[in-house]
């Protein structure tokens, strides 16, 4: 199996609540008839991401699992191609990130209402290797002590060919709480303190690129 994450922000100047619309609607019907598709998942930012003007970094991600691990043929499909056109119609083409990933399940738990997605980028003077060992088994051990946490998976990006560009992260991180005190309450445990001081060992910057208080539906299970 093979599952491939895409985010991405709406085109430049579209309201907010029309680009969720043709995503749920006429987007998703699109996406579902990809061949060998097997589940399919919607996440946009809280509206509170919006407030006095501000901007998330993605106005959408999407998560798509495949029932094959072979898609060498996928973009030459009709069915690819009608999700690509229809695209083009609200999402800001130049802002799209595709991410093939292999997942890490550390809290196997329910997909609970809130769900926080972070993007990570690895620390440039680390190994591909030394990156997704640091964040998995030293940096996962201190995150699921976390007792607000009900789900965590990181989805650790697929190398590519050495001629291919760098993908733009090495890692997507999502976290499922049960409610937004909760989130704030996760933020003040030992576990945060600790899972916070050690960013700067293995993420650029020492923090996610990219982090996103997001809503999640299911449109093909």
């Amino acid at each position: 199996m093979k599952k491939v994450i895409t985010s991405f922000k709406r085109r430049p100047g579209m309201p907010v609540e029309g680009f969720r619309h043709h995503l749920a609607t006429v987007h998703a019907e699109k996406v579902s008839r990809l061949p060998n598709i097997c589940r399919y998942v919607q996440s946009t930012p809280q509206d509170s991401a919006y407030a006095r003007g501000r901007e998330p970094a993605f106005d959408a991600v999407a998560e798509v699992w495949f029932d094959t691990d072979r898609l060498d043929g996928l973009a030459t499909t009709p069915e690819y191609e009608a999700v690509r056109e229809d695209a083009s119609r609200f999402a800001d083409l130049p802002s799209l990130v595709h991410l093939p990933v292999d997942e890490i399940s550390l809290i196997d738990g329910p997909r609970a209402p809130m769900k926080l997605v972070m993007f990570v980028r690895r620390r440039p003077d680390l190994t591909t290797a030394q990156f997704r060992a640091h964040w998995r088994d030293v940096h996962g051990a201190i995150a699921v002590r976390n007792p607000y946490m009900r789900r965590y998976v990181q989805w650790h990006v697929r190398e590519r060919p050495a001629a291919a560009a760098r993908a733009a992260f090495d890692g997507v991180g999502m976290v499922w709480f049960d409610t937004m005190d909760d989130v704030r309450s996760a933020g003040t445990t030992p576990a945060a303190v600790e899972a916070n001081e050690d960013g700067v060992r293995f993420a650029e910057g020492g923090v996610p690129s990219a982090t996103l208080l997001m809503s999640e539906v299911t449109v093909l299970a």
